[in-house]
């Protein structure tokens, strides 16, 4: 990390003159922030509530400090550990090329690690993403619970992954004459890569449908 004060950090970034530019002055970023079952939702609205658990996050921006990541991972973190992919509606045109390429960062990362446990270990990773993605059940509009059955899963690297499309309200845009049907096209594409990978698949919105 360059700078642990963000004060500082966007600091140097705005005194940057690099002609290539740059999003961020840190090469990797940390949070770290409560976690809580929605179930307890009414729970948490009173004062004295204490989330029960926490996650640690690291948040890489930029391929090119991959090592910087490795080198705050070990081995012993995947059994605790779940990757989250975040693409940009607003820029369709690039997702596919931008999962491809985080996949591989994940694939570089896992592989490497995941040698240096015991082969038990190994197998129980690999095992558990099995199981879950075996058993999970989807809730549909009528609140029946239906099995989903076994997904296509090609690569398993042992932890959870999660793909998360941020601005879906930006699919609106592609509601016109000329770009009928991008939506779906892209959401299949999507779903495509992710089904190979057993990882679950999310959009996000800015603001509400009826906003």
């Amino acid at each position: 990390l360059q700078h642990a004060c963000p004060a500082a950090a966007a600091a140097d970034a705005a005194a940057d003159t690099n002609p290539e530019g740059h999003s961020r002055a840190i090469g990797l970023d940390y949070a770290y922030f409560g976690a809580r079952d929605p179930e307890q939702d009414e729970n948490a609205s009173a004062p004295d509530y204490v989330c029960p658990a926490a996650c640690s996050v690291l948040i890489l921006e930029e391929l090119k400090h991959e090592p910087v990541l490795k080198s705050r991972l070990s081995a012993d973190m995947l059994k605790h550990a779940a990757a989250v992919i975040c693409l940009d509606l607003k820029a369709p045109w690039t997702m596919m090329e931008d999962l491809r390429q985080w996949l591989e960062v994940l694939q570089r990362l896992t592989s490497e690690m995941t040698q240096q446990l015991p082969l038990g270990e190994q197998d129980q990773l690999r095992e558990r993403v099995v199981s879950t993605i075996a058993n999970f059940k989807e809730v549909d509009d009528t609140s029946e619970v239906t099995e989903t059955g076994s997904a296509s899963l090609v690569y398993n690297m042992g932890i959870p992954i999660v793909v998360v499309v941020t601005r879906a309200d930006g699919a609106s845009n592609l509601d016109s004459q000329k770009t009928a049907g991008w939506s779906e096209t892209i959401e299949a594409y999507l779903r495509n890569e992710c089904l190979s990978y057993g990882a679950a698949l999310i959009y996000t919105m800015c603001q509400a449908k009826n906003a």
